[in-house]
């Protein structure tokens, strides 16, 4: 290339001298032009761009060179150092731009092929390597194995044109460390550019972005599953009344011949319209919606009459982020067959209630009408057997004892159920007062020391001081005697019975324990031996109970507001335990 100096043309050489800072002339490290200002082009007799990428001395004619050394005005000193502060902010500039691209949040790399080494253009830092940094492996040395299959796909896809530019695929990439980050990446084709030959590849580092995803994925499947599987139908709105979630329960409740899933985005600003005439009050259906979505405050329990009979509870929670209004969510339950079984349930306790009272009243009567007769037989009969009266045969005295002994008995069983009746329908009176219950306990146990001496069963006892108890004492020692006559009936000659007592401070109760070392009961029994009339299959000898004695304590002892248990190991012992309340200080 030769400037064309014969070529100007008397206006070409009258033109003005263009400015001193177009005279610049930029040279690459082999001394090519790289760019050249329109005065420095016309001073040495260049076209436009005509000496960009020449070199320099080859380009300068002979004649033209004394002008490209005496171009700087001798009149302006400053231009020099203008040009030297220009090339200072250049090189600022292109240091400037180096960290830009090394820091840059985007990595680039370019490659031939994926397995030809590679080079960073920018973004290395992200993955920990060193500026310009060569990829021996290329690209899919990078790549996480697993993704090979994936990566090449994607880049065969780019080269054969069959991509386009913005399409994306997340590939896992190997950092400097051995550790792998998620890459969102894209390619471009750029091998018909000389400049550059080969595939760009362009990466955001998305590891936290994809790691949150999957966490909110996770949740929107736990959320998912939990509704619906809650038994309810479930509507959550976002604030602007649109479906963010819903189940089937939902949309089978309101007849809605959709999946869950497509109704999502829907807007329910008039879906209560659309349902209105499901309710016997359509307008109060209607009214209580817009009222919810409008005062904003919690509603629960709201009952909702069917046309067709049936009846829904409706929970309303307003769902706030902070102080701003972030959606609705709405929870119905069809509590139709819970409202009938309740009514059910009502009417059978009525009727076992009923049932109750009419077996007492009739268990009452009867006692009465045989208790009367009955004691007229003892009465006589101890005449009888009262010698004093006369001499009676060794038959005769045998026959009247055992009048005597089966009409007592009798007579017991009589007085047991007009006291079981008295207490299910809560009509015994009692005579409440302040009992020292160690000293009750105590009398019991001297009291029936001579039956438990006949049996050769050793009885004995043990307490601790502690409050008195609020109750009637004649029937709380009605509750111990019962509980050590049936230990002394269950346990065999040679065996033991203890009546412990203590106070329990802590739980503020008296805890009664009687245990023994008799035939036990059967672990099926243990729940049943507080009921009436039951007696359990072992015995230790003639139990002649009416069966009610432990019925008698169940009941006497919750009129006194305490409980009773029972532990037993079969062939082992009883332990038999009463717990009363301790009067308040």
């Amino acid at each position: 290339m030769v400037p064309r100096e014969t070529s100007r043309t008397a206006s070409t050489a009258v033109a003005p001298e263009p400015a001193w800072a177009d005279r610049t002339i930029t040279l690459d490290e082999n001394g090519a032009v790289t760019s050249i200002g329109a005065g420095a082009e016309a001073l040495l007799g260049f076209l436009p761009g005509e000496a960009v990428g020449c070199r320099l001395a080859d380009a300068v004619t002979p004649q033209a060179r004394p002008r490209l050394l005496t171009t700087t005005p001798p009149d302006d000193e400053r231009t020099v150092s203008e040009l030297r502060a220009a090339q200072a902010r250049l090189l600022a500039a292109q240091e400037r731009q180096a960290a830009v691209t090394r820091h840059s949040t985007l990595v680039s790399i370019l490659c031939g092929s994926l397995t030809e080494p590679s080079t960073f253009l920018a973004g290395s830092e992200v993955l920990g390597y060193e500026a310009d940094a060569i990829l021996p492996g290329g690209f899919l040395g990078l790549v996480h194995p697993d993704d090979h299959a994936s990566a090449s796909t994607f880049i065969g896809a780019v080269r054969a044109g069959h991509s386009d530019r913005d399409e994306a695929r997340d590939l896992r990439v190997r950092a400097a460390d051995g550790s792998f980050r998620v890459f969102e990446t894209t390619a471009e084709d750029l091998s018909h550019v000389p400049a550059v030959s080969g595939v760009l590849i362009r990466g955001l580092d998305v590891t936290i972005d994809r790691a949150r995803t999957r966490e909110l994925e996770d949740r929107t499947v736990q959320m998912r599953t939990l509704i619906d599987n809650l038994g309810a139908a479930v509507l959550l709105e976002d604030h602007n009344r649109r479906v963010l979630v819903t189940n089937s329960a939902f949309a089978e409740m309101f007849r809605i011949p959709a999946a869950p899933d497509a109704l999502v985005g829907a807007d329910c600003a008039n879906a209560a319209e659309t349902v209105r005439d499901m309710f016997t009050d359509g307008d109060g259906f209607v009214a209580s919606v817009t009222d919810a979505v409008t005062d904003f405050v919690p509603r629960l329990s709201e009952r909702l009459e069917l046309v067709d009979g049936g009846m829904l509870e409706r929970d309303y929670l307003p769902i706030l982020n902070g102080t701003r209004a972030a959606g609705h969510l709405w929870v119905y339950r069809d509590i139709t067959r819970q409202i009938v079984e309740t009514q059910l349930l009502a009417d059978q306790n009525r009727s076992l209630e009923q049932l109750a009272a009419l077996k007492n009243e009739f268990v009452a009567r009867v006692s009465h009408e045989l208790r009367t007769p009955l004691t007229s037989v003892v009465s006589f009969a101890d005449m009888l057997a009262d010698t004093s009266a006369g001499g009676l045969t060794d038959e005769q005295a045998t026959f009247v004892d055992i009048i005597l002994r089966n009409a007592r008995r009798l007579l017991r069983l009589i007085e047991d159920l007009l006291l079981v009746a008295k207490l299910e329908s809560h009509t015994l009176p009692l005579s409440l007062g302040l009992i020292d219950l160690p000293l009750l306990v105590e009398q019991v146990v001297t009291d029936l020391t001579p039956t438990a001496m006949e049996r050769s069963i050793v009885i004995t006892s043990s307490a601790t001081a502690g409050p008195r108890v609020r109750g009637d004492s004649v029937r709380l020692q009605q509750v111990v005697s019962n509980l050590v006559g049936n230990a002394i009936a269950y346990t065999p000659p040679g065996g033991r019975v203890h009546v412990d007592t203590t106070a329990d401070e802590p739980s503020r109760q008296w805890d009664i324990r009687v245990s023994d070392t008799g035939v036990g009961i059967e672990s099926g029994d243990l729940g049943r031996v507080f009921e009436a009339f039951f007696r359990t299959g072992g015995s230790a000898g003639s139990t002649n109970g009416t069966g009610l004695g432990l019925a008698i304590v169940r009941l006497l002892v919750e009129e006194h507001a305490g409980t009773v248990s029972v532990q037993s190991t079969p062939g082992s012992g009883t332990t038999m335990s009463v717990h009363l309340p301790m009067e308040r200080p």
